[in-house]
């Protein structure tokens, strides 16, 4: 039997934004590497989160740093460039660029980033011969 060892996960992905006429104005192609952004997305989600809540109470001070937490996760996740196209494609409206294109941060992203944690933690505990509380607390089991 042959000793075998598995490439990083990748998420290669098109996400089609329609026009008026639901045909397709713009394409962003999005190929991540869930690995390298794996502990960065969770930083990039709890921190939108925060600010969230934060700009809830209509401080504008609060209200532009949500706005800046968007664009950075959506920075990590589809690059600077394509974040920028995504605005252009939404006259700006971060609210309305979050309301379209966050299902598709929910539904593809943030699951291939837990699976790829869990991989993780699968092959750290399998190198470590940890034991079977070990692997309880780290959520194995």
């Amino acid at each position: 039997m042959a000793y075998q060892i598995k490439k990083a996960e990748r998420i290669t992905e098109d996400l089609e934004l329609l026009g008026d006429d639901n045909s397709v104005a713009l394409t962003i192609h999005v190929d991540i590497d869930v690995d390298r952004i794996a502990r960065d997305y969770r930083m990039a989600m709890l921190h939108l989160t925060e600010t969230q809540k934060a700009a809830k109470n209509g401080d504008p001070e609060a209200l532009t740093q949500y706005g800046e937490a968007i664009v950075q996760a959506y920075e990590l996740v589809f690059g600077v460039e394509n974040t920028q196209r995504i605005l252009a494609y939404f006259d700006g409206k971060t609210t309305d660029m979050v309301l379209q294109t966050m299902p598709f941060l929910y539904d593809v992203i943030e699951p291939a980033v837990y699976r790829a944690v869990q991989s993780k933690r699968k092959v750290i505990a399998n190198n470590l011969r940890l034991s079977r509380s070990q692997r309880r607390r780290l959520g194995l089991l």
